[in-house]
């Protein structure tokens, strides 16, 4: 009869360091994931158009669920955000009360101008004081193009925070080989 033996000595430190991993490793997880979604985040703001500050200030993030069930989510509840996003195509606008009210431009009528009749209104659409008007029951709105920001502000770092997550794994598993 043959008989080896194996000693390891620390091993029972080493899967009790192992075993105390799973706190460790979640924590770091949820850095890791408020890290990406703050990441994302700035970049959707850095990238999304302004007109009124309205989107921008609406862009927000969060993380949520427990242990190894996490998800970060960057959002808006901003309506017209999806539009922006991706575009419209042409459409009718229908008033719904009495009649739609449009501001027409100051240049509308001018010799040589060859731009739309109607704008130069506020940022809320509200005519200038003094600006003429014209009312229509429908308009025909030719859309919009798209301007997309949330879906290149994730693209656009996916390396980068799959960096965040290689770092604080390591520093994790850093921490148990440490004890």
């Amino acid at each position: 009869m043959i008989t080896v033996t194996i000693e390891t000595p620390g091993l029972a430190e080493f899967v009790a360091r192992v075993q105390g991993l799973a706190p460790g490793l979640t924590e770091a997880h949820r850095k890791a994931m408020r890290d990406s979604t703050l990441l994302v985040e700035a970049e959707a703001k850095a990238r999304v158009h302004r007109r009124t500050g309205r989107l921008f200030s609406s862009i927000s993030s969060e993380v949520t669920g427990e242990g190894d069930d996490l998800t970060g989510r960057v959002y808006t509840d901003v309506q017209y955000a999806s539009d922006l996003e991706h575009g419209t195509k042409a459409h009718e606008i229908v008033a719904h009360g009495q009649a739609l009210m449009l501001p027409i431009s100051p240049m509308a009528g001018a010799v040589g101008f060859s731009g739309s009749i109607f704008g130069g209104a506020r940022l809320s659409g509200a005519p200038r004081a003094g600006q003429q008007v014209a009312f229509f029951k429908s308009v025909h709105h030719p859309g919009t193009k798209a301007y997309p920001f949330m879906k290149p502000a994730l693209e656009e770092n996916l390396s980068k925070v799959e960096g965040i997550f290689q770092v604080a794994e390591t520093a994790a598993l850093d921490a148990v080989a440490k004890g």
